[in-house]
């Protein structure tokens, strides 16, 4: 019994044992896990600030570029001022010089002054004499200007009356050249139609007939004669475009 007693009583020993190693076991996993996801968030934590500590360090270099930029600036800035203000200072010391040139350039110019002053004063009857001869000189001066005047417009009048009437000659030698070259090619196309029709061809041309009739002389016309139109209306054909062709051949001609 008591050897059973014991054996019980280490029996129930080893169960509240083992209860309590699994409780611990399980307080200590717990344990873990909280104190895994701890290191994790401490890492994390230090991870951000490094990162902060970086961007902190890049932000402090490049002030410090800069400021050490703007020093620079500043510095040179400075030297410019300092030069710029050394030769504001030479050019102050050339003025005060060239003030006092021009102070005895004054006084002497001055004494020149009342010099002229006097002399003026004492010629001023010389003066008034030829002030007059100059007013005379200056009416006749200005009448001969008039008659000059008249006289260019009635140039320029004549002149563009001149450059007109060369101008309608112009024209009109242009005008009568065209006719003159239209009445060619009808002749021309007259006879080499009245060669085809074989009828007998004019030998005047009509610059000679017309020069030799009179303008009121209508010559009747031959039995085996025909107008060029009454020969193309014959045969069915349609009489050409004198101002096409002259058309044509100018082009072909400026080209």
């Amino acid at each position: 019994r008591r050897v059973h007693g014991e054996v019980q009583q280490s029996s129930q020993w080893n169960t509240q044992l083992r209860h309590e190693n699994e409780s611990i076991n399980a307080k200590l996993a717990d344990f873990l896990v909280h104190f895994q996801e701890r290191v994790k968030q401490n890492n994390e934590i230090i991870l951000d600030r490094e990162q902060h500590i970086q961007s902190n360090t890049l932000l402090y270099q490049e002030e410090l570029r800069k400021h050490d930029s703007l020093r620079l600036t500043h510095t040179e800035k400075a030297k410019g001022l300092l030069d710029e203000l050394r030769r504001t200072d030479e050019k102050l010391a050339v003025l005060d010089q060239v003030e006092k040139q021009f102070k005895t350039s004054t006084d002497m110019y001055r004494d020149k002054y009342q010099q002229y002053n006097d002399n003026l004063s004492k010629t001023s009857e010389t003066y008034n004499l030829y002030k007059g001869n100059v007013e005379k000189v200056n009416q006749q001066i200005t009448d001969l200007e008039k008659e000059a005047s008249a006289w260019k417009l009635k140039w320029e009048s004549s002149n563009t009356h001149v450059i007109s009437l060369a101008e309608n000659k112009r024209r009109l030698e242009l005008e009568n050249a065209t006719i003159r070259a239209k009445v060619m090619k009808l002749t021309d196309l007259r006879k080499a139609i009245q060669k085809r029709y074989g009828v007998e061809p004019s030998t005047t041309t009509p610059f000679e007939s017309t020069s030799q009739q009179s303008p009121n002389h209508h010559p009747p016309k031959k039995d085996k004669e025909l107008t060029v139109k009454e020969m193309y209306t014959a045969n069915g054909d349609e009489l050409p475009d004198l101002d096409k062709m002259n058309s044509d051949e100018n082009r072909i001609t400026a080209s």
